[in-house]
């Protein structure tokens, strides 16, 4: 729990990011043409929403990458990457997958879906 509440910290300092991607919809709108032709498209909204959904995830993913060392590997924030952690792109693909799977939890805070989508993905055993 101690590590978990580290982790959440860790991501508020960047307010900006939290207050801007609240919840899951906008945490989709943001990721909705990551893997895509569009993603690579030379328009200043494009990147920057490109960069708030791999920035907004990858924070995240380090972040309970730095909880489990903090909670000694003992799996407590119910998440286990593994050895070596996961590339950014895999991670955002990741998460992607999981909002398209569960619309009904959209409006829940991107946060607690990240972590779910982590959650899922990447269970302690």
């Amino acid at each position: 729990m101690r590590a978990l509440c580290l982790a959440i910290s860790l991501l508020c300092l960047c307010s900006y990011a939290c207050a801007d991607v609240a919840d899951g919809n906008k945490l989709l709108e943001r990721c909705k043409n990551h893997g895509t032709e569009d993603t690579y498209t030379p328009n200043a909204v494009g990147a920057f929403n490109e960069g708030m959904c791999i920035g907004y995830i990858s924070g995240i993913k380090d972040a309970l990458r730095m909880a489990a060392v903090e909670a000694d590997k003992s799996g407590s924030i119910g998440v286990c990457f593994p050895e070596g952690g996961i590339p950014n792109g895999e991670a955002v693909l990741v998460v992607i997958k999981w909002l398209k799977d569960h619309p009904e939890k959209l409006h829940e805070p991107a946060i607690a879906l990240t972590v779910k989508a982590f959650q899922k993905a990447f269970p302690c055993k």
